[in-house]
């Protein structure tokens, strides 16, 4: 097996304010919640391909805040070094 670290994280439209901490102007008003809620999704149809390929893979998740609260997540995944590129 090997290990791979992945930062996964919502578009800049779940942002409301900028690193800098100027407003967003592409912020479309979304909450905490919904940030999450999205990261969610996304995870879920990935396993859901990951599935379908066949691709075996298991590890640890953690979420964290960004500056604005947007949640992103930090991810330490194990899987065959055969499949590596595919996942």
């Amino acid at each position: 097996d090997c290990a791979v670290f992945y930062t996964i994280t919502c578009p800049s439209r779940f942002h409301s304010t900028l690193k800098n901490g100027r407003p967003n102007p592409t912020w479309t008003n979304a909450t905490v919640r919904q940030s999450s809620d999205y990261l969610v999704g996304m995870f879920a149809a990935f396993r859901k391909a990951m599935h379908k390929a066949e691709l075996r893979w298991y590890g640890v998740r953690v979420a964290e805040p960004h500056h604005d609260g947007t949640v992103h997540w930090h991810l330490m995944c194990f899987m065959r070094k055969k499949d590596r590129r595919a996942i």
